[in-house]
């Protein structure tokens, strides 16, 4: 134990030989991120690769989270961070698997419009493959395996693991036969029908959103968006400009949703473009929701085009923007376009390299 009550200091630790990993604040107790010189990174992913156990869950979680913060500020090469992840593969606790899907998400915002993003979308499937057998479809067990369980099936089914897809259409198969779906299970459920099904499959979702409770509402409302057809995207898209069909609170989440489906970053940007005057006067008022919208539709933005796109804009409506009451989300807009350009010039290359070395390892 060392007690750090200084901005720094300096301290030996007796008895460690070369091949012996290191790890600092366990269990995340202190409120910091810990780096290492790059061996020791490498000798705790061996270790969690050969028995992941010896390091506590709550350890794990702080690994992952640490390693993918000092990639993202350019402390470590993101394919050390990439590294680390290996070993979720044989990874069954709900706190490691949390903290590494939420890191994944960000990444896979990045990646979605890249040639590497189906290689992506493969690795997750891969390492997850093994927690998404455990965890099962039966609705049972401790708190902790219920939300591991709700979290794994969400991910497969969103990325395409046809046994997931499959296994959801049994739910809903079920479901109209009297039988109730598990309520957990309702979010990605009703997303992933939508997802895989047609026009008619939309317009049962619709109404089943329309005839909700506001509780049940946000799921059929979210599962609205998950479709890959384009078409139906900017039909939602522009009930949100009818009072009558979307009030102004779910007519933003129709922003922030279709903004994280892969094909409806483009069709939400365009759309608040062209629809701007509308969308001005139904929300301009507002103190959150403009602002909530904007960053909908941009945080997704990283590419220099996109920047300029995006100040292109603000420039043509200055007037407009002058006393918006979500001005400021289109400054923090441009800061995240430039930082997430940041991010792809620093990582991009190293991301592509060590996901096509693992497709070929894996083929």
């Amino acid at each position: 134990m060392y007690w750090l009550n200084t901005r720094e200091g300096r301290f030996a630790i007796p008895n460690v030989q070369r091949d012996q990993w290191i790890l600092v604040n366990v269990n995340r107790t202190g409120f910091f991120r810990t780096n290492y010189h790059i061996h020791n990174w490498r000798l705790l992913s061996r270790q969690l690769m050969d028995d992941h156990t010896v390091i506590s869950p709550a350890s794990r979680a702080a690994l992952i989270d640490d390693v993918f913060s000092l990639a993202t500020e350019g402390r470590l090469n993101l394919s050390v961070a990439l590294d680390l992840t290996r070993y979720l593969e044989s990874e069954m606790d709900y706190v490691p698997w949390k903290g590494a899907i939420v890191t994944f998400k960000y990444i896979d915002r990045m990646l979605r419009t890249t040639p590497v993003y189906g290689i992506f979308k493969d690795y997750i499937l891969h390492q997850a493959q093994t927690v998404y057998d455990y965890v099962g479809w039966n609705n049972t067990g401790p708190h902790q395996k219920k939300l591991l369980r709700v979290m794994i099936l969400q991910q497969m089914c969103a990325y395409g693991h046809e046994r997931c897809i499959d296994k959801t259409k049994d739910l809903f198969r079920n479901f109209s036969n009297g039988h109730e779906i598990p309520p957990d299970y309702r979010s990605f459920a009703y997303s992933t029908r939508v997802a895989s099904g047609g026009p008619e499959i939309w317009d049962s979702t619709w109404d089943s959103y329309k005839a909700s409770s506001p509780a049940e509402a946000k799921h059929w409302l979210a599962a609205l968006t998950a479709t890959g057809e384009p078409w139906l995207i900017n039909r939602l898209l522009s009930r949100t400009l009818d009072p009558e069909q979307l009030t102004l609170t779910d007519a933003v989440s129709v922003f922030q949703y279709v903004s994280r489906n892969p094909i409806g970053g483009f069709l939400a940007w365009n759309f608040f473009r062209d629809q701007w005057n509308l969308l001005k006067n139904r929300y301009g008022s507002g103190l959150f929701l403009m602002g909530n919208i904007i960053t909908a539709v941009t945080e997704w933005f990283n590419t220099q085009y996109q920047l300029e796109e995006l100040e292109t804009f603000m420039s043509s409506k200055h007037e407009d923007l002058e006393n918006l009451a979500g001005f400021s989300n289109f400054l923090q807009a441009v800061d995240k376009t430039k930082a997430n350009i940041n991010w792809m010039e620093n990582n991009y290359g190293q991301i592509e390299e060590w996901l096509e070395n693992w497709k070929r390892e894996n083929s």
